[in-house]
């Protein structure tokens, strides 16, 4: 996987941390974040949809 290094803006920062804090379990920033753009770039077309994401099917979490 690709390290990135973005500077977020302080507005957004705080508002990573309220997402996080209404996910449970908590997501780390990195996870957050990943999460975040995956759900807005798929809602655009740029990201195709995954019907169950391996890490969460290897966990049996799968609906």
């Amino acid at each position: 996987m690709a390290a990135n290094t973005v500077t977020l803006t302080p507005e957004i920062n705080e508002a990573i941390d309220r997402f996080i804090a209404a996910q449970e379990p908590k997501q780390s920033q990195n996870e957050a974040v990943n999460a975040i753009l995956g759900d807005w770039l798929t809602q655009q077309g740029f990201l195709k949809p995954v019907e169950c994401p391996p890490e969460v099917e290897a966990k049996g979490e799968c609906e």
